[in-house]
């Protein structure tokens, strides 16, 4: 009987799990796309098609793109459904131009892409958070103003009426 070793799927999905995360409204097709251009060396010039196909256990994402080289290609990401219907981050299966990748090339470009895809998202996060940041001081400032403005014309009333 095989030993099973839980530990090490979980070190294996964590990575995959953390993009969950993202900013994206499409983790799936993020995560392809993310995987696709670590398994091709950063190869991608364009991304063309995008289909998405859903099944009772699985979500399937294909994507065909055009290589730096100029030829066509394509990817194919299977994402594992739970009971609960939540569709995971990470593939579990990829399909490289029509060929399987194997589980530890999966697992080293899965990581890299998830690399990628968190250090976007934080990017992503700090721009929003300065724009936001620099909205709300605009605002503050507004208000600041509309407050002295306030305050400027209830002292003249006041004065008006002390002064009759």
């Amino acid at each position: 009987m095989p030993i099973r070793r839980p530990h090490r799927l979980v070190a294996a999905t964590l990575p995959f799990a953390l993009v969950a995360c993202g900013a994206s409204d499409d983790p799936q097709l993020t995560m392809c796309q993310a995987v696709a251009k670590q398994l091709t060396g950063n190869g991608i010039s364009a991304w063309q098609d995008i289909a998405q196909q859903d099944s009772a256990r699985s979500r399937t994402v294909s994507i065909a793109y055009e290589g730096v080289d100029g030829r066509a290609g394509s990817v194919d990401c299977a994402f594992p459904i739970d009971q609960q219907g939540a569709v995971a981050t990470g593939p579990d299966r990829v399909r490289l131009d029509g060929e399987p990748v194997g589980r530890q090339a999966l697992l080293r470009a899965g990581v890299a892409a998830s690399k990628e895809v968190i250090a976007g998202t934080a990017t992503e996060t700090v721009a929003r958070t300065r724009e936001l940041a620099g909205q709300a001081g605009d605002k503050a400032r507004e208000i600041a103003a509309d407050a002295v403005g306030g305050a400027v014309e209830a002292g003249k009333g006041l004065q008006e009426k002390l002064e009759q």
